[in-house]
């Protein structure tokens, strides 16, 4: 509400402001286990409060999984789009729990499939993910760890 505010007066002044120009891309927006976070799910939460708090911004975040056999999963987010870095089987029926479909007019020059999440809460964003990495991609917890580690990064 007082980030509209200040924009809005900014407008009304002809004053331009970017709340993303204040962003540090060379750190990561959010880590887990960091010692705050409770889990994984909780962690792409975070991910999502913090991009609907910054506004546009024009630039990819990495979102990175990974759980036990060490390898790593990674989706891209640039609001209002969630990119697949590689294909996924089966996904239409996933996204249509989500009410949300590829984007069938948007590709990139490896026709990855791009996703228009706008219509879901940042909540429902983060289910969203949160459900790619565990039931599609099978990212697991590592040994003896409640839940796998998340990183999200500015590309």
């Amino acid at each position: 509400m007082f980030r509209k505010i200040i924009v809005s007066i900014l407008a009304v002044f002809g004053a331009s402001y970017s709340l993303s120009s204040n962003i540090d891309f060379d750190t990561p927006l959010v880590e887990y286990p960091d010692g705050i976070i409770r889990s994984s799910k909780d962690a792409i939460a975070e991910v999502f409060k913090k991009l609907e708090g910054l506004g546009e911004v024009d630039r990819w975040l990495g979102i990175f999984a990974q759980g036990n056999g060490h390898a790593t999963f990674e989706l891209h987010v640039k609001l209002p789009y969630l990119k697949l870095v590689e294909d996924v089987p089966n996904i239409d029926s996933l996204l249509s729990n989500y009410g949300v479909l590829i984007d069938k007019e948007r590709t990139d020059e490896n026709q990855i499939a791009y996703i228009n999440i706008s219509k879901l809460s940042p909540e429902k964003q983060a289910l969203l993910v949160n459900d790619l990495f565990k039931n599609h991609y099978k990212v697991e917890p590592f040994e003896g760890e409640a839940d796998f580690a998340l990183g999200a990064e500015w590309l």
